[in-house]
């Protein structure tokens, strides 16, 4: 996807799915693995509708039941005023426990717009993997600016924002910084590899995944 965007790869429809309004690529893993008909207590995935915009930073602050494997916004089209989200859960229980939220009489509201929860019919199972959305960083002070890290997430891949942070690191001759992306698979994961990889960070810049603030276990 980011190639076809930069122009240095071009799309091929032999590989989009037929019969639907999916524009991605049918034999990637995040269309690979959905699944249709999923009983609710095996789907970790919601669909979501009535957002004011795809603001990820005040979406993410609604969450609190679970970590988030993957949040990803759909513009309004089709005469449609408002955007639509598709959210995915590590876990069916964390799923679960949202949609009750919003449908068992607490209204939730994203930017001043009462938020309608549904189940999403074509659905994921649970993500049993250590990787999360949230990338630590521990890097000396003159490296981590965020032009600097930005331009390597940029090249890595196309990715959502929640937000980045500063903090101390335990070593006390480095500095954290803390990146929330809005997804696990092809956004952490690829801008972790890019930093890994990166020849000049080799025994300088050190990345770690962190856990979730929308996960109650972890949550400050």
């Amino acid at each position: 996807m980011l190639q076809q965007l930069q122009g240095r790869a071009q799309r091929d429809d032999s590989q989009l799915a037929t019969g639907t309004n999916y524009q991605g690529n049918i034999y990637t893993e995040s269309f690979l693995s959905q699944v249709g008909g999923l009983p609710d207590e095996e789907n970790a995935s919601l669909y979501i509708t009535n957002l004011s915009s795809g603001d990820y930073k005040a979406f993410f602050d609604l969450i609190y039941e679970g970590a988030v494997y993957s949040l990803h916004f759909v513009p309004p089209s089709d005469g449609y005023a408002t955007w639509a989200a598709d959210l995915t859960f590590m876990s069916p229980q964390a799923a679960g426990a949202f949609f009750n939220r919003a449908n068992n009489g607490q209204i939730l509201y994203h930017l001043g717009k009462r938020l309608r929860v549904m189940r999403n019919r074509v659905g994921r199972r649970a993500q049993n993997i250590p990787e999360t959305r949230v990338l630590l960083i521990d890097v000396p002070a003159w490296l981590v600016t965020w032009p600097n890290m930005k331009a390597h997430f940029d090249a890595a891949c196309v990715y959502g924002l929640d937000r980045w942070s500063l903090g101390a690191s335990p070593d006390p001759s480095l500095v954290r910084m803390e990146v929330r992306f809005a997804r696990v698979n092809g956004q952490a994961q690829s801008c972790k590899q890019k930093l890994d990889w990166y020849p000049a960070h080799q025994g300088v810049l050190f990345t770690q995944y962190g856990p979730d603030p929308c996960d109650p276990r972890t949550r400050v």
